[in-house]
């Protein structure tokens, strides 16, 4: 019984499962910044900025594929204004792969093609959000 605890205690020190959102190495990154949302179709961004820098884009890279899978079963998202970052990654041979990046609220991360469904969350780390707020200052 002892060694079910012990061993119960220290999975829960292990690193949770991350998402894979990235896959590769892009070469820059345009990030358009949608403020909060009322009505359909929703207004459009209220600024976009493309990012070249290498270590920046590698930066975006890590802190997106280092975000813990979004949580399963029912959460409750407060200030949920629908506010979010649409991050299209972009590659050499043209090829691009776009997250949708909820600002506020549940701060899910999914896929720009099913925004609703998400796969990772940055509410429990923020550098994700963080580096997309700074690439605005």
């Amino acid at each position: 019984m002892l060694a079910g605890v012990v061993g119960l205690f220290f999975g829960s020190l292990r690193n949770p499962p991350k998402a894979t959102l990235v896959l590769g190495t892009p070469n820059a990154v345009t990030v358009a910044r949608f403020g909060p949302t009322a009505g359909f179709p929703p207004p459009p961004p209220d600024h976009v900025v493309t990012e070249t820098n290498s270590s920046t884009v590698a930066r975006l890279v890590i802190d997106a594929n280092s975000l813990p899978l979004f949580p399963s079963g029912t959460i409750n998202c407060p200030f949920d204004d629908g506010s979010y970052y649409q991050v299209r990654f972009s590659y050499a041979d043209g090829d691009s792969r776009s997250l949708h990046v909820e600002r506020r609220g549940c701060q899910g991360v999914g896929f720009a093609e099913r925004p609703d469904y998400s796969v990772a969350w940055s509410a429990t780390d923020p550098r994700l959000l963080n580096g997309l707020d700074a690439l605005f200052r």
